[in-house]
């Protein structure tokens, strides 16, 4: 790699090095004429070698680099034993295949916003590797998701979704596919690209299927013809701009609220029976039902997750509310998510977790 000063069509590169070795100290001098101003620039590379360590400064790398190590260890998203459908876990190819991490992030999008499907262009996802074991850390997380990818929810006739899905991996063009969607596992899709069943049950072209998507799909990012031609034709059916969930927080949000599930009730995590859960309680019930200390980014994101009044503690009311809702959606599958219309015009609200 090149070091130093670099000139060219009248501009002046500084170069230190991006291994962190050297420091670049540069001087620009400006010099006045009657007529004009002159600009001359010096450069000294200094091995950082040679300079001892600011205390101050490696106090605060080392609180730094400890939140980057909690990041890089904490699991947030796994394969459940049920799901061996997703094994191996993988994000290779995205724009050429079907991938298994496509699919269960889809399938975990589906799930938190309680839609009939899902399906995201396959350039969102980002990471490609291989996960062994079938798990996902935060930063890896955050490795395959690195853009907004604001997923809403709409409403599609079985046509265009059959269409939209086809056309997105036989679109004539040779090679890879920005927009080739990778789908949930609701979506049985053939060996020519063809959706045949959703959710387990043959696809009716004229019934209509709340879809959770990438909402820049509807404004014609990767030209899905078929998509763009629904949203021009059913304007009004879109969802509103400021209407979406980054699909990174619906898959923390999804395993943030699975976890609160499996704690147990109200009444059990509440140890010292003050009304409500606080961090500490968390703490113990999770070492206990989970067989491992949480992290302060995990304890983070569960508290997010059930805390409306962003007092710090769960009281019971956000308790019930938290469980109240999500027995609802269970029951009633669409009822949750980033806010759409349905045919009939009712405005669905954004889910509060």
């Amino acid at each position: 790699e090149r070091r130093g000063v670099v000139e060219g069509g009248g501009c002046v590169v500084v170069k230190a090095g991006s291994d962190c070795m050297n420091a670049a100290v540069t001087d620009v001098y400006f010099e006045e004429t009657s007529t004009d101003v002159s600009v001359s620039v010096s450069v000294d590379i200094e091995n950082l070698d040679d300079i001892p360590p600011d205390p101050q400064v490696e106090q605060l790398v080392d609180q730094h680099m400890e939140v980057v190590k909690l990041l890089a260890e904490e699991v947030v998203c796994s394969v459940l034993p049920s799901q061996t459908h997703i094994l191996p876990l993988e994000s290779m190819h995205n724009r050429l295949r079907q991938s298994t991490l496509g699919t269960l992030i889809t399938s975990t999008c589906r799930d938190e916003l309680r839609t009939d499907c899902c399906f995201i262009n396959g350039a969102s996802i980002k990471g490609g590797r291989q996960y062994d074991p079938p798990c996902l850390t935060f930063m890896q997380l955050q490795d395959e998701l690195p853009f907004p990818t604001k997923m809403v929810v709409a409403y599609l006739s079985g046509s265009v979704l059959r269409s939209a899905v086809h056309f997105s991996r036989t679109d004539g063009k040779d090679g890879e596919r920005r927009g080739y969607l990778q789908c949930c596992d609701a979506l049985t899709v053939d060996k020519d690209h063809i959706v045949t069943h959703v959710g387990g049950q043959p696809l009716h072209p004229d019934k209509i299927y709340m879809v959770a998507m990438p909402r820049n799909l509807l404004s014609g990012f990767c030209n899905i013809t078929p998509l763009v031609e629904w949203a021009a034709a059913k304007a009004n059916s879109m969802p509103d701009e400021s209407s979406y969930t980054p699909a990174l927080n619906l898959v923390l949000n999804y395993n943030a609220a699975d976890i609160w599930l499996r704690l147990g009730t109200f009444d059990q995590l509440d140890q010292d029976k003050d009304g409500t859960i606080s961090r500490e309680e968390l703490t113990v019930a999770i070492t206990t039902k989970l067989g491992r200390k949480p992290s302060s980014i995990l304890l983070d994101t569960l508290i997010a997750t059930l805390d409306v009044n962003k007092d710090g503690v769960i009281s019971a009311w956000e308790f019930k509310k938290f469980s109240d809702q999500t027995r609802r959606l269970k029951c009633y599958p669409g009822s949750g998510g980033a806010a759409g219309v349905d045919p009939q015009g009712k405005r669905l609200d954004q889910s509060v977790f």
